[in-house]
Parts: structure tokens; C-alpha cells; sequence
């Protein structure tokens, strides 16, 4: 398998000292339509895609981007996330209904007393 990433939000629940991401957290999110043109690009590179952030599950429309990502035809479709949105058992279901094969947890704390 040849796995790709797509950016789908800077926006995050989280404030992690370490985050890569921090100083990129403004700017406007790509559109639904401008995500599932980079889809059918990143198709023609890859057969699996993980979708990033910032928080990916803060990304409007989630669910319809997992099965669409399936119906363009990648065998795999993770989520690369902090996991809180994860909680919500309806997000979750509708995440593996549409698809999602897999989910990369980032298990850390904003301080050290939580972490």
C-alpha cells in the first residue's frame, strides 16, 4: 500500500507544547469540494490516505470524506487524532459505517501533570 496524507483543517482542540502545527493554526479550511479534488489526486499516487490536521475530526462533513475516499476506490482511509471527538459513540460509528479502516491516536497533554 502507498499511503497519503491530506490536510483537512489547521483548526485543534488541543494546545500541545510540542505541536508542529501551532503557528499554523489561522487561515481558512479547504472547501468539501477542494478536499475531494485533492482526493482524486492523491488516488492516482496512492491506495491509502490518512487524513490530518490540525484535528481532523474537527473537519466539517467527515463521514461523507471517509466514504468518499472509499468510493474513489483507496483500500485504506485512517485518521491520524487526538481522539477526544472519538468519544462521541455516533461520530465513531458513522467514522467506521462510511469506512475508516484505521485511527492513529496521539495520547499527550498539554501540561505535564496531565501528560
Amino acid at each position: 500500500m502507498t499511503r497519503q496524507t491530506l490536510r483537512l483543517t489547521l483548526e485543534c482542540d488541543n494546545h500541545c507544547v510540542f505541536c508542529a502545527q501551532r503557528g499554523l493554526r489561522s487561515g481558512e479550511a479547504p472547501s468539501y469540494p477542494a478536499l475531494v479534488d485533492r482526493l482524486r489526486a492523491l488516488r492516482e499516487r496512492g491506495d491509502a490516505v490518512t487524513f490530518t490536521g490540525g484535528e481532523p475530526s474537527l473537519a466539517p462533513r467527515l463521514p461523507e470524506l471517509v466514504a468518499t475516499a472509499r468510493s474513489l476506490g483507496f483500500r485504506a482511509v485512517g485518521l491520524q487524532t487526538n481522539g477526544r471527538a472519538l468519544a462521541d459513540d455516533a461520530l465513531a460509528r458513522s467514522l467506521v459505517d462510511a469506512g475508516l479502516t484505521d485511527a492513529h491516536l496521539s495520547i499527550h497533554g498539554p501540561r505535564a501533570e496531565v501528560h
